[in-house]
This record gives structure tokens, sequence and C-alpha cells, in this order.
């Protein structure tokens, strides 16, 4: 007799065996060294009855293990590693009107008539940034954006926050509300896009946006400020408390010396 033997894995696998002799089925259940079940199961026929084949024997060896736990510890693994990921990876899509954010943000905003600008500063708390919208970007690392908009003299103007899994919980939040925490999603309504920003990344990044390209890698900062046509600005700013902003508009050579008569940049 000269069996025909095919195996699979040993390790994962043990034996399910047919044999072709009699009219008989039996099957028997044992256990491996290893604690594995063995299903043993010999499905037996006359040799009359193979079609085509003269041999008196054929034996056909299938090696099988028969195991549900083994494939938990990977299930666990994989669920694990997918946590980490979407934990630490956050995405920021950017609008004309509306910044939408994914995924762990600090966010901090300030408004009239605490403050003298529209303004609103995004800080990352994970490792992994990405950026779409009117701005493409990848940020590995720390990334702090502080973006504002004007405050126009007998003009009304809002800044929202709106969180929840829905977003539909929204606020007017001041800089005396603090820091808003995202977890989820939440967004941000700014109505029109952003005159003046500045951006901090402390790592690597790359992207671009409407203005240009960039790549760095360590510290950079880099700050831009897209004027109106027809139009004069006072813009008092600095990295260290930009929640003191002062950026305002005027339309009319007046209405700006009114603007520089009243305080001054601190």
């Amino acid at each position: 007799m000269n069996p025909f033997r095919y195996s699979l894995n040993r390790k994962r696998f043990s034996s399910t065996r047919h044999h072709f002799q009699s009219d008989s089925i039996m099957s028997e259940n044992s256990r491996d060294s290893h604690g594995f079940i063995v299903v043993r199961s010999l499905l037996n026929k006359p040799p009359n009855k193979v079609a085509g084949m003269r041999r008196p024997v054929i034996t056909l060896f299938l090696e099988s293990h028969v195991t549900t736990s083994s494939s938990l510890p990977h299930l666990f693994h994989g669920f694990l590693i997918l946590s980490f990921l979407l934990l630490s990876t956050g995405c920021i899509w950017r609008s004309a009107d509306t910044d939408y954010l994914w995924g762990p943000a600090l966010v901090h905003m300030n408004q009239p008539p605490q403050g003298n600008a529209y303004l609103w500063e995004e800080r990352s708390v994970v490792p992994l940034v990405l950026e779409g919208g009117e701005h493409m970007g990848l940020t590995i690392g720390f990334l702090k954006r502080v973006a504002a908009n004007p405050v126009e003299h007998d003009k009304q103007a809002s800044l929202q926050w709106c969180k929840g899994l829905l977003g539909t919980s929204c606020s007017t939040p001041t800089a005396s509300d603090g820091w808003q925490w995202n977890f989820l999603y939440g967004r941000i309504v700014h109505i029109v896009s952003p005159e003046f920003y500045d951006r901090s990344v402390l790592g690597a990044s790359v992207g671009g946006g409407s203005d240009d390209g960039y790549v760095t890698i360590g510290y950079s900062a880099d700050s831009r400020h897209r004027p109106q046509d027809n139009a004069y600005y006072i813009l008092c700013y600095g990295r260290a408390n930009p929640l003191q902003t002062r950026f305002e508009l005027a339309r009319t050579m007046s209405e700006f010396a009114t603007l520089i008569n009243q305080e001054a940049c601190r």
C-alpha cells in the first residue's frame, strides 16, 4: 500500500482520515500532545466501487486541528491595534465657513464683547493629525493653529462651537469659558474663511493650501494675513497670549482714525 498524504499546518491541524475498504463508517476523538482535540473519521468503500481504480486500497490523509479558542487572542490584538490607531489620530476638514474636527482636540475661542477679534485656537492632543479641505496636510507631532476674523464696526458676527455625536449642541463661547474638549466630533462655525491664521508645529509636517506648499521638520511657525480690498486693519497678535489679539477693520479713514485713538496694542 502506497498512501498519498495531504497535510496542512501540523501546529494547528490534526488528522481526518478517509480509507476506502468497506461499507462501514467509523470515527474517533482523542487529544494530541498539545491538548488539541483530534478528530479522525474513516469512510470505507470496497475497491470495486471506486470508479476507474483497480488498486485494492486508496488511503487519503487530511490533517486539521479543531480549535475555536486559538483565534480569540488574534481578534483581541487586532481590536487593540485598531483602538490605538483611532485614539492616536485626529482629522480636521476645513471649509470656507466651518472647521470639522474628528478625534481628540482642544479648542479655545474668544469674541466680542470680551475679545477684540473673532478668534479660535486649535491644539492637537494626538501624535498624528490629518487635514483636508481648504488646507491639506499631515502632521506628526504637536500642532497649534490660531485663526481669526476682524471685528468690523456696525457689523455683527459670531463664532459657534458645536459638539456631541451629531454636533447639535451649539454655543457661543468666549475666553472665560476656557478650553473646549473634543473627543469624537465637533465643529467650529466661523461664517467666513479666516483672514488671519498662525500655525505652529513641533515635529514633522507636510502639506499645502491656497497659498503654497511646505515641508517642515523640528519646530516651525507660519503666519498669514489675507486682507480684503479697500479696508484698513489694526492687528495686534502675540503667540504667548493669542486670546488678547486685537484684530479690527475699518472701511473709511475716519473709522480707522477712531480705531487708532482707542486702546493701543498690548
